[in-house]
């Protein structure tokens, strides 16, 4: 996210408050911020997840079913399997190349 403009609002997934809205600069030094102000989760559309890699498995944790492994790339099957048993399963966390890694959570 670092050095680009944000294409939609920045939101948290905790609050579902804008943090930052479409158009800001993303820079280091904001990022920092958000995160000393608590922002742990954003909001994404599921079509924005495609592509990215997954840091931890996914797994429902009421069976112990891994719907995703770590490393493994999101596609719209494996997001369509994640989100079927959505409710019992954490947000995924993607792997970020920046200091601004956290869990994701998609919105339906």
């Amino acid at each position: 996210m670092k050095g680009v403009k944000l294409a939609r609002d920045l939101v948290d997934a905790k609050t579902g408050k804008v943090v930052a809205e479409a158009g800001t600069k993303m820079t280091p030094r904001l990022g920092k911020k958000l995160q000393e102000q608590g922002l742990k989760e954003q909001l994404v559309q599921p079509e924005e997840l495609i592509g990215r890699y997954v840091a931890d498995d996914l797994i429902n944790e009421k069976t112990g079913e891994i719907f995703i492994e770590a490393g493994d790339e999101l596609d719209r099957a494996a997001l369509d399997a994640a989100r079927s048993g959505r409710r019992s399963t954490r947000s995924p966390t993607l792997a970020s190349t920046t200091s601004m890694s956290a869990p994701i959570s998609a919105t339906r």
